[in-house]
């Protein structure tokens, strides 16, 4: 497999710069004492940059969701949606803190979606739900840019994709069911959230074409 990996230090502010040093640093001290090569500096460099991303996002939105008194409903959306996202790719922003606002605001319009005008579109979600899920079916995944994945790994990424988004789709219809309309909303808007970004993706041209 052959990555291409996108350029740290080009985050925007003193924490992101500092974050870049500190991890840089981090990874000169793990060369040095030969737990990791240098020619694997740049992966491991933005291994650790995804994780810590990962996790400054994770909480933030964990934050809002308590702030908001909707934890376990934010905890569903998250699941699902970082679950589903691994399989999937989708549309992604090039700096951390471009890709980190555009999630906090795209969440708190979620959530001022449900919570505002949900009892007036609810049957609009689980039409777009149902909808997003045949795309995701139909797609499977993107290839994003800073994965050309071959012919014979885009496929086995696929098969995931579709094996998770059916899981995840026969919970929300489960859910839906039983009357768990708090919960269900905030699933379907992950799964949703997932089929646009491929969408937006592949509109944009940011797919790599298997090989």
């Amino acid at each position: 497999k052959h990555y291409l990996y996108i350029h740290y230090g080009e985050f925007v502010g003193n924490a992101g710069r500092k974050m870049h040093c500190f991890v840089e640093k981090l990874v000169d001290e793990m060369i040095e004492f030969n737990i990791v090569e240098q020619c694997q500096k740049e992966e491991y460099v933005y291994s650790i940059l995804c994780i810590a991303e990962s996790i400054i996002w994770f909480v933030t939105i964990i934050c809002i969701g308590i702030f908001f008194h909707i934890l376990w409903q934010t905890v569903g959306y998250l699941t699902f949606l970082y679950i589903l996202r691994r399989r999937t790719g989708g549309y992604h922003l090039s700096r951390f803190i471009s890709c980190y606002s555009c999630s906090i605001a795209l969440f708190v319009m979620i959530y001022y979606l449900l919570h505002n005008v949900a009892a007036l579109i609810q049957v609009g979600i689980f039409g777009g739900f149902v909808v997003s899920g045949i795309v995701i079916e139909i797609i499977g995944t993107v290839n994003h840019p800073n994965m050309f994945m071959s012919k014979t790994e885009i496929l086995h990424v696929k098969w995931r994709a579709r094996i998770i988004a059916a899981v995840e789709s026969s919970i929300v219809i489960i859910l839906w069911i039983v009357g768990n309309r708090g919960m269900v909303l905030y699933l379907a808007m992950a799964m949703i959230t997932c089929a646009a970004l491929m969408v937006l993706a592949i509109g944009l041209g940011q797919e790599v074409k298997e090989t």
